[in-house]
């Protein structure tokens, strides 16, 4: 039987109405949707362009049946009926989100609604609640799309005329001001796979990893146990490796089938179903492997402390092809794993240039023969400087790499000696779960990204006390592993240098420096702390730290090793006379 063509109708909805279906469960959100990605200011310019009666974009929906459910959408818990002709959301989740998410009443949220946004009714800007101070002035948007919540707000607080004016003409707007939007029906998925690419490659566009999650998922209105990249997502997280990155997921799953990882997956998607999630499921094994190997072969124990992403897209092909490694081949990795990060790409090539190289020599022929491929990539004698001198944050692969360093010390919490569980605090809190150990010895710049600049002058080139402060300040030699705990209750650098005190004073504990040492802290470095020589104490831990660095990074590269053979592989070898 031949199936209709889509067809397209356009229609025009006041942003009351929108609200009216999103709450009774007419409009809803498909599964392959990516996650939410707006931020305040998004939310907050939404508002500013409909009070000022500026276009916001136009929807797209696909007009199909829908069972009864109950839908999630962020705080929102709403008990929807069966709909013959429900409006799945193709295009526009994140504006009717943060409609519904902000207008509709607290009794449809499960729990404390999201930020309320208020207007300032004086200065006609949209503000969170959370940072703004209560006033008769901010007039709340929850309920606003209703006469009946705004006349009742006009009640109960005493404005002027303007004010008046500019209350009741946001109320309007939040009301009538109408939406565009395109609703396509159609029987076939391939038609609205195909719209909802199209629609995602002009303006700000989706990113190659959701556009493949969307475009992988079969049944789009139900993404559960389908093949794409979320099935992927539980196989670090199981292991606390933390959340990784949809596009480096992508580039795993990508590198299982070639080592050109930039090709154009569209045609692959083509294939059916079943094979389609074989792939995930090798990739997701593949993954499990990896990361098994980065927290127990090379003391990776988190995510955010990986160097370099292509170090464990590579990995994650090595151990496609070769689940199971022998234990010197193992070690072989470790040391291919261990130069490369402390090398870096070479210039010439770049990340992704070099990725290819590295994915080109990992084949399925022999495990060991592909990683002796590997190390004959990367040099055989280590950098004379591992970089701990650049500004702290880990954006930057030196500073993962010392932070790595840091936490294979095993570090102990300074107040209750026990140890820290920097896989959770990284989790959580990431660049800050290594604290500031002394606030003032920060440079008048701190406020920049943790990207804006490096010191330009290195500890031992510094000019002075001050400008030593100042370079030193912004190191990770001014950080250490905090607990979450501990930066959950509000610890800072005042109460963190107080526990480095108590610490290196105590008589209680048989070995200060033991848990001092924990955190590449000499013990007399913290007397130097406590008298205010700030910048002494600095270069102290700086000499300490760049040691434990270097002895970390080598003991795992091992550089004094050359590429040798197994026995087992020489044994496979027929000697000639």
């Amino acid at each position: 039987m031949t199936q209709r063509p889509p067809s397209t109708t356009a229609e025009r909805f006041k942003i009351s109405e929108l609200v009216a279906l999103v709450a009774g469960g007419k409009i809803r959100i498909p599964k392959f949707q990516r996650p939410p990605r707006w931020d305040r200011n998004n939310r907050l310019e939404l508002f500013d362009s409909i009070y000022r009666g500026y276009p916001i974009g136009t929807l797209l929906f696909w007009r199909r049946p829908a069972p009864e459910q109950t839908i999630r959408l962020g705080t929102l818990r709403i008990k929807a009926p069966s709909f013959p002709d429900t409006l799945w959301v193709v295009d526009g989740q994140q504006r009717l989100r943060t409609l519904a998410l902000t207008l509709l009443p607290p009794g449809l949220h499960d729990g404390k609604p999201e930020e309320e946004i208020l207007f300032d009714v004086a200065t006609e800007n949209f503000m969170t609640a959370a940072r703004s101070a209560p006033s008769a002035k901010r007039f709340p948007l929850r309920g606003a799309h209703e006469t009946r919540g705004t006349v009742q707000w006009l009640r109960e607080h005493e404005v002027g005329d303007v004010e008046y004016d500019r209350i009741t003409h946001l109320s309007d707007r939040l009301q009538n001001f109408e939406v565009p939007a395109y609703i396509v029906e159609t029987e076939e998925e391939a038609d609205l796979r195909l719209i909802f690419d199209r629609t995602n490659t002009s303006g700000k566009r989706l990113k190659r990893a959701e556009v493949f999650h969307a475009l992988s998922t079969s049944n789009l209105l139900d993404a559960s146990d389908q093949p794409n990249l979320r099935r992927l997502d539980p196989m670090a997280e199981d292991r606390s490796f933390g959340t990784i990155a949809p596009d480096t997921l992508l580039k795993c799953v990508l590198a299982m089938g070639s080592p050109d990882i930039t090709r154009n997956f569209r045609a692959e998607l083509d294939r059916p179903a079943s094979e389609r999630s074989e792939d995930i499921e090798r990739a997701a094994s593949a993954l499990g492997h990896a990361v098994r190997f980065l927290q127990e072969d090379a003391k990776i124990p988190h995510y955010r402390l990986l160097p370099y992403q292509f170090l464990l897209v590579c990995l994650v092909r090595y151990f496609g092809f070769h689940p199971d490694p022998h234990p010197f081949t193992r070690v072989s990795l470790r040391r291919w794993f261990w130069r490369t990060a402390a090398v870096g790409p070479p210039g010439r090539s770049g990340h992704t240039g070099f990725m290819r190289q590295l994915l080109a020599a990992v084949e399925g022929d022999d495990a060991e023969a592909s990683a002796e491929r590997l190390l004959n990539l990367v040099p055989v004698e280590g950098p004379e400087n591992l970089g701990i001198d650049g500004r702290f944050g880990l954006n930057r692969s030196q500073s993962r790499i010392a932070a790595a360093a840091l936490a294979a010390l095993s570090p102990v919490d300074l107040d209750d000696l026990c140890p820290i569980d920097v896989c959770s605090t990284l989790e959580e809190h990431g660049t800050n779960a290594l604290l500031r150990i002394h606030q003032s010895a920060l440079s008048r710049d701190e406020g920049e990204r943790d990207d804006a600049l490096e010191p330009q002058e290195s500890p031992s080139g510094a000019k002075g006390a001050a400008d030593s402060r100042v370079v030193l300040g912004q190191t990770v030699a001014n950080r250490v592993f905090v607990s979450s705990q501990a930066l959950t209750s509000g610890a800072g650098s005042e109460e963190l240098g107080d526990a480095l005190s108590r610490v290196a004073s105590a008589t209680a504990i048989d070995a200060p420096s033991d848990v001092l040492g924990s955190h590449a802290i000499p013990v007399d470095a913290v007397s130097c702390l406590v008298d205010g020589r700030v910048e002494q104490f600095l270069l102290m831990r700086h000499e300490a730290l760049a040691a434990a660095v270097v002895a970390f990074v080598n003991a795992q590269a091992e550089w004094q090793h050359g590429r040798r053979p197994s026995i087992e592989t020489l044994l496979r070898v027929p000697l000639h006379r």
